[in-house]
């Protein structure tokens, strides 16, 4: 998740991160980020939010996705 880059503590918030991009992966075929992207490129990707839409997917799908990959852990669903 975004927070472990910025060596802040990782929660349950953490693993809804990695659950958005293992989502949008298994649903749209593709990692949200770029995975051609160099590791410095992909951290600033990463860092800004700056993942890929799948506008082929439904707009609840979509709504999952986002939600599930927003950069502050505050603002991602929690149970």
């Amino acid at each position: 998740p975004p927070e472990a880059f910025l060596g802040v503590g990782v929660a349950l918030s953490g693993d809804l991160w990695q659950y958005g991009c293992f989502l949008h992966e298994m649903v749209f075929g593709r990692s949200p980020f770029h995975p051609a992207t160099p590791g410095a490129r992909a951290r600033r990707s990463i860092l800004a939010g700056d993942f890929e839409d799948a506008p082929r997917a439904g707009p609840l799908m979509r709504g999952l996705v986002r939600a599930l990959l927003v950069l502050d852990p505050a603002e991602r669903p929690s149970w």
